[in-house]
């Protein structure tokens, strides 16, 4: 009887002991892999685990934990300048398209102006914009030298150089075209008053001639000599 309990203990205190020194199937996790943060919790209560694996297992941890941290931040910092980089990665392109009129290149510039007037893409855009409304300015003085070199009448040339000086009244271009339109206007309401001074020439010429000078850019007072002479002479012209 003593032989057979002798014999159980031996047994069971070999299996003990073999359990005992048998590492925990978490004492090191396949390579490349990071345990998550419970994960080490429960680590740390395994005392079958050598220290220094809990070591490297937290320092594993941190490496991870910094590098998505780092990369949170970054597109924390994107997606809050999501829009404003969409904006401005449009007017980068619509730049660097030919076939974009400049009008439009210069519209997209100004949405960054007005959505984020302190982002750091303010000085490029103003840049842009100065260079777009010269290169537009251009076009328009060139298609008005053009209307001019025609031989068109006076008042598609004042409408040309109208559309100029709109565009950049402040520029110098704008303050020729002034000059240019306010010669040609003037020049209008002389014809009128000549034409009308001469008795062989039709009561329909001399109103359309007098329309003209309300179809230019005529001055307040011009546009009151202009009515008064057009109600004049339109009584005159027989009715078809």
């Amino acid at each position: 009887m003593m032989k057979h309990w002798w014999w159980l203990a031996f047994v069971f205190g070999c299996e003990w002991g073999a359990l005992a020194a048998e590492p925990s199937s978490a004492t090191k996790p396949p390579k490349g892999m990071v345990r998550s943060f419970q994960g080490l919790l429960q680590l740390e209560q395994d005392p079958t685990v050598p220290d220094e694996v809990k070591v490297e297992s937290w320092n594993s941890f941190i490496r991870r934990t910094q590098k998505q941290l780092s990369y949170a931040e970054k597109a924390a910092a994107h997606w809050r300048d999501a829009d404003r980089i969409r904006w401005l990665e449009a007017a980068r392109a619509a730049d660097r398209d030919p076939a974009i009129e400049p009008r439009q290149r210069i519209s997209q510039w100004q949405v960054i102006l007005e959505k984020y007037p302190r982002s750091e893409a303010v000085a490029e855009a103003r840049s842009r914009l100065v260079y777009w409304q010269k290169v537009e300015t251009r076009r328009l003085v060139q298609a008005a030298e053009e209307v001019e070199s025609s031989g068109r009448p006076k008042v598609d040339r004042i409408q040309v150089w109208r559309s100029v000086q709109l565009w950049a009244p402040e520029s110098r271009e704008g303050r020729a075209a002034s000059q240019r339109i306010a010669a040609l206007q003037h020049q209008l309401v002389r014809e009128a008053e000549s034409v009308e001074k001469i008795d062989r020439i039709a009561a329909q010429t001399k109103l359309e001639a007098w329309e003209d000078v309300l179809r230019g850019q005529p001055t307040a007072a011009q546009i009151s000599l202009a009515k008064k002479k057009v109600a004049q002479w339109r009584i005159r012209v027989p009715s078809r």
